[in-house]
């Protein structure tokens, strides 16, 4: 039998997503966290780190430069080469939604550096392979830091989950090299914060595709776990904690499905977060850990509910008593 499935929404609308604005404000703390401890610490931090890291004179020159290269030519390449990939096959909207991004970050590196500049220390290792560019000191420049930091936030929501960890594991490979063969300084890690706040800046002002599970996705992750459905609707309820659908079954049994993701529980630890700063005391409980954590929670209240005679909805399967 055809299922028909009417989730209310095209899987291409453009959303402000509430996991974009907490990215952004979790960016802020961190930027006005690291130039806090810079102001505070910074000079005792750089020359500690630069006499931590002086034992590295010792490593062999070969090893040292095929390890920074590799690491260099694999980042770039991964990270470039997976944003023009997928540039291709998204269209115009991530371009728009990355250059902003970039642009952003640009205009947040150029003056925040002058202001928080700390004077660096020595090179921890110096580079001599002689491959142009990449064996130089600053390469990649602060600025081209932030730039790849911002088009990796900016392009998330176009980007699948295994293109966004190989792409956050190269920039964390070029900012570590950079750190090591760059006179030490905080540069390096300002800018890839700068980047990571410019690219959330750009996705809440510009929105991103929706990221929530569609209609035809949740009908078949139910009749996976053998719960199979004929219809499946939006339910045009007010729910701020989940997506609401009602769905039928085969054998014409009625059902109240709740869809949770992630825009759910960053809009819910915004809201926590708010209310958290009020002076008065609201007596709100502390948030679960994780989003799987807040739904096997309430299916077990609801189990154990139904185990003492609370009407509750259960799977007809489990209706044995």
């Amino acid at each position: 039998m055809t299922a028909a499935v009417h989730d209310g929404s095209g899987s291409q609308a453009i959303l402000r997503s509430p996991a974009d604005v907490l990215r952004a404000v979790v960016a802020v703390v961190a930027v006005v966290v690291l130039l806090v401890v810079e102001w505070l610490f910074g000079d005792a931090l750089v020359g500690f780190v630069s006499d931590l890291l002086s034992g590295l004179h010792a490593v062999p020159q070969w090893i040292i430069d095929v390890v920074v290269d590799a690491t260099r030519i694999v980042a770039i390449v991964a990270i470039v080469g997976g944003l023009l990939w997928t540039m291709v096959r998204s269209g115009w909207r991530m371009l728009i939604t990355v250059a902003a991004g970039i642009g952003l970050a640009v205009v947040l590196v150029a003056p925040l550096r002058d202001v928080a500049d700390v004077g660096g220390g020595a090179n921890s290792v110096d580079l001599s392979s002689g491959l142009g560019p990449l064996t130089a000191a600053g390469f990649p420049t602060a600025y081209g830091i932030a730039a790849m930091a911002a088009a990796l936030t900016a392009g998330a929501p176009w980007l699948d989950r295994r293109w966004r960890r190989c792409g956050w594991i190269a920039l964390v490979g070029l900012v570590f090299t950079r750190f090591v063969a760059a006179p030490a300084s905080f540069d390096s890690f300002e800018s890839a914060l700068f980047g990571w706040l410019g690219g959330a800046a750009a996705l809440v002002i510009l929105g991103a595709p929706s990221r929530r599970a569609s209609g035809p996705a949740i009908r078949e992750s139910l009749g996976a776990v053998g719960l199979p459905l004929v219809t499946l609707e939006a339910a045009g309820v007010d729910a701020r904690g989940s997506t609401p659908y009602f769905g039928a079954g085969p054998d014409g049994s009625r059902y109240f499905v709740k869809a949770l993701g992630q825009d759910q529980r960053s809009a819910d630890l915004l809201f926590r977060g708010y209310r958290g700063i009020q002076r008065k005391e609201l007596g709100d409980e502390r948030p679960f850990s994780s989003l799987r954590r807040a739904v096997e929670h309430e299916a077990f209240v609801a189990l154990t509910a139904r185990d003492v005679g609370i009407r509750t909805p259960a799977h007809p399967r489990l209706r044995t008593r």
